[in-house]
């Protein structure tokens, strides 16, 4: 259950604390300072959130403390102090897993600071969200020792949006790989112009990645003007792992059927069961080339909306035809991994797009989903069987 702090003023704040429902298990403290006190007075701004988070369900799991300029303002002045931002992290309850600090212009801090703030996180932390805080203004050895601080248990990191080009060699940019968490499992690069070094480059980027990791975001990396032969060599170069791969918004349309054909067939979909190629405004023509690579892959969850900004409604240009197959090919691979489950995939079988492969269209119906359309419950009736014989759980993708 998801909770969000929203506008408030100081007079009132015991009042909506107390309110706060106690079964939560994710706290949004986005922006909170915008509403709060002067970015000027740092010890009542860090009052202020101590406050909160001391007062916050015992049982929260996930804290959003994104947009809080925690480690500088926009105009370079530091509202918080290293002091101040440990304290906070002190006060993160024993539960939190799951943490985002993201746009909080991290990049104000020394290195050195840094590393002392990212010693203060909970050694129980899972995931860690730190996109969008300008790292590519540090060194690369600095920025190499900061990751190399985080805690090694860390599952999942998100380092979207630092300009990775801009700052850093691609020899600087491996060193930089091989110092994330042994244990990393999933990586967000989103938006850091890979594609802008040469293509050996990429390959040696990309061939340089956790070996281990499940769940990789590429998306919008400028990974374009390529040839069937260069998508070739990238695909073949990303981990066998993997379980999920976002390459939405790389240029896929760039390339012909043939090549897309030639390409698709050097990823390894061993464990690949979810595939967002979105934003690529693929023609039908191309769509339907990939069908066969569809059919024989294990992917169930398949994303081709045409652009980001589009509704969940699918892919508009597709006819109907086209889109049935679709549909009959993920509810196919849907059903084979009833029959045969692949331990090496995730230990879960999420949500209802699980039971549902005929009614998700191109995109899965949350689990929280208002209304259940007759569709989805005619499948979860046909699927009883399989639940009773495989055991499956069910439970939030």
């Amino acid at each position: 259950m998801r909770y969000k702090l929203e506008s408030f003023k100081l007079s009132n704040l015991d009042r909506i604390l107390a309110d706060i429902p106690p079964d939560i298990t994710e706290f949004d403290l986005s922006n909170i300072t915008f509403y709060s006190v002067n970015y000027g007075d740092g010890d009542l701004t860090a009052n202020l959130i101590l406050k909160i988070l001391k007062k916050s369900p015992e049982k929260i799991q996930t804290i959003n403390l994104s947009q809080n300029h925690l480690g500088g303002h926009y105009d370079g002045r530091r509202p918080f102090s290293t002091d101040h931002l440990i304290s906070i992290l002190n006060a993160l309850p024993k539960s939190l897993i799951s943490l985002n600090l993201s746009h909080n212009y991290l990049h104000w801090l020394s290195a050195d600071d840094f590393v002392t703030v990212i010693k203060a996180l909970p050694a129980q932390l899972k995931s860690l969200n730190i996109a969008s805080n300008n790292l590519e203004k540090y060194s690369a050895s600095d920025l190499i020792k900061i990751l190399k601080a985080l805690p090694q248990d860390l599952q999942s990191l998100n380092l979207d949006w630092m300009k990775l080009h801009e700052t850093f060699s691609a020899a600087e940019i491996i060193e930089i790989l091989k110092a994330l968490p042994e244990n990393l499992t999933s990586l967000t690069l989103r938006g850091n112009s890979l594609g802008l070094y040469s293509h050996e480059e990429q390959i040696q980027i990309i061939s340089s990645l956790p070996k281990q990791l499940k769940h990789l975001d590429l998306a919008n990396n400028f990974i374009r003007n390529l040839t069937g032969d260069n998508l070739s060599e990238l695909f073949a170069a990303l981990p066998e792992s993997l379980v999920s791969l976002s390459w939405c918004e790389n240029g896929l349309n760039c390339l012909s059927s043939q090549e897309l054909q030639q390409a698709f067939s050097s990823l390894c979909t061993s464990h690949l069961t979810s595939l967002l190629l979105s934003a690529n405004v693929l023609e039908e023509s191309k769509i339907i080339a990939l069908l066969p690579f569809f059919a024989n892959s294990k992917i169930t969850f398949l994303e081709l909306k045409s652009t980001f900004m589009q509704d969940s409604g699918g892919y508009k240009g597709l006819s109907k035809e086209t889109s049935d197959q679709i549909q009959k090919i993920l509810w196919n691979n849907q059903k084979k991994s009833f029959m045969n489950p692949d331990p090496a995939n995730e230990p879960q079988i999420y949500g209802l797009q699980a039971l549902c492969g005929r009614a998700i269209t191109l995109f899965p119906i949350h689990f929280d989903a208002e209304k259940t359309t007759k569709v989805a419950l005619d499948i979860i009736a046909e699927s009883k069987w399989l639940i009773e014989t495989e055991g499956l759980k069910v439970g939030r993708y």
